[in-house]
């Protein structure tokens, strides 16, 4: 955590969770012999669900990452994390017609996120950034940063996504859930003052999504977009969303 601008009880929060996690370790600390090994076990123990999988340990495994001076994302084998992630999205958007707007929102920003790793956060896509097209056979055309969305498992949350935007951008919608400040942001996912998200927001959708259809451990935002992104021979990058 150096080097962060954190308040006083921000530091204290951090600290209790890497304190609770050392706590629940399957062998004290102090007999680990190195950084990497501390890490591996508190890892290890979170898919075991021995330790909490709460963002609050996220900065102290970042300090345990730049002393063993390891990736997070070192050594992972990218195609089951895109087929998790895909596989995740399209069972949550099918699972229940009675979908929270929080849970839509999540999977909207991962799918987001799987279609256009080259766009940066999607908690500042502007709200154009998604376009729905009726098509005369009945069915829709999603595109997303003026390119087709082709699989339909990450269109379908986009789509639902849309739908919800608009509807809540209109102002008798907006008092209605009052969110009045969404009909007046430029943002397609923005926040109760019409404003954007935090960082951290993306990253809570995927724990979110993650602790509900038990994700890989170690899974990142940045991770994803590094799964959707190839670089072919040549330098160039290709998306594979």
């Amino acid at each position: 955590m150096q080097g962060e601008q954190r308040s006083a009880s921000s530091r204290r929060v951090y600290v209790s969770a890497a304190k609770e996690a050392l706590r629940n370790l399957s062998k004290p600390a102090r007999q680990c012999g190195s950084c990497r090994e501390l890490l591996d076990l508190i890892m290890e123990g979170r898919e075991k669900g021995a330790i909490s999988n709460s963002v609050r340990l996220n900065p102290f495994l970042a300090f345990l990452r730049s002393k063993a001076q390891i990736r997070p994302d070192e050594d992972v084998d990218l195609e089951p994390v895109r087929d998790w992630i895909v596989t995740s999205v399209l069972h949550e958007t099918k699972s229940s017609k009675q979908i929270s707007l929080h849970i839509r929102r999540d999977l909207a920003m991962l799918a987001g996120l799987c279609l256009a790793p080259d766009k940066q956060s999607p908690r500042c896509w502007p709200r154009s950034a998604v376009a729905v097209t009726k098509l005369r056979s009945g069915g829709f055309k999603v595109t997303l940063w003026n390119r087709e969305v082709g699989d339909q498992g990450l269109a379908l949350p986009l789509l639902y996504w849309h739908y919800w935007r608009e509807r809540l951008g209109r102002p008798e919608q907006g008092r209605l859930h009052r969110k009045q400040n969404w009909a007046f942001s430029d943002l397609l996912f923005p926040n109760s003052e019409g404003n954007a998200f935090q960082d951290q927001v993306v990253r809570d959708a995927l724990r979110r999504v993650s602790a509900r259809n038990k994700g890989p451990v170690g899974i990142t935002p940045a991770l994803i977009q590094r799964a959707f992104t190839q670089v072919r021979p040549d330098g160039s990058e290709r998306y594979l969303g």
